[in-house]
């Protein structure tokens, strides 16, 4: 069942880093993001500079470089970060003054976020074996060069681009690409040129040059 927070439940407004707003799917009184407009100055303020975000980060972002930066009123740095943030929140462990680090974030790219939409095909679930039966013949004598599987959160530098480059080329070669989790959603985060994301370029079909959503 889902819990309903009541309005003394959740963060106040000071505390709130509005990355959505969360007022259509709230059951009670709801923060108003609208009147969230300044930055929580009081988290970067208790930054010390150790860098101790970025020797444990595992993708290896320059964190304490962003929270200077915003400290000097320049929030670009942060919303880079998300590009190519997985949201493991490491950095909040490690930090000795307990930063809400992943919260300067979304907060940084709020508007950003605000404004993602994308087309993503809807997870299917498992490949069936009736389907690897119909491939098989295919990929021994190459007409099929093989099936590659994006899986979960990576860590690549560029955030969702990479990935559906990787994606993208796979599938210009014939390969069949499946996606799961994180991997499925950052695809659809791409667009190209023509502003298509890959799931409208490449058929849903477990063949050559398909790119299937696995699901979570």
């Amino acid at each position: 069942m889902q819990k309903s927070f009541r309005t003394s439940e959740i963060p106040s407004l000071t505390e709130c880093s509005p990355c959505t707003d969360c007022r259509p799917g709230c059951n009670e009184t709801p923060l108003n993001t609208e009147k969230v407009t300044s930055f929580p100055e009081k988290s970067l303020e208790d930054c010390t500079g150790c860098a101790q975000c970025d020797r444990t980060c595992p993708a290896m972002l320059p964190i304490s470089e962003a929270i200077s930066e915003a400290r000097e009123g320049n929030h670009e740095a942060l919303e880079e970060l998300y590009r190519a943030c997985t949201g493991c929140g490491v950095c909040i462990e490690s930090c000795p003054e307990k930063i809400p680090i992943l919260n300067l974030i979304m907060h940084g790219a709020r508007e950003r976020i605000r404004k993602e939409r994308y087309l993503i095909r809807s997870g299917r679930g498992p490949i069936q074996d009736i389907e690897i039966r119909r491939v098989g013949a295919p990929i021994v004598f190459g007409d099929i060069l093989g099936v590659i599987l994006l899986a979960a959160c990576s860590n690549y530098p560029d955030g969702e681009e990479d990935v559906a480059k990787i994606a993208d080329e796979f599938l210009k070669r014939g390969y069949i690409v499946m996606a799961a989790g994180c991997a499925a959603m950052d695809i659809a985060l791409y667009r190209d040129e023509e502003g298509k994301t890959l799931y409208e370029k490449y058929p849903g079909d477990f063949d050559r040059g398909g790119l299937l959503n696995l699901g979570p």
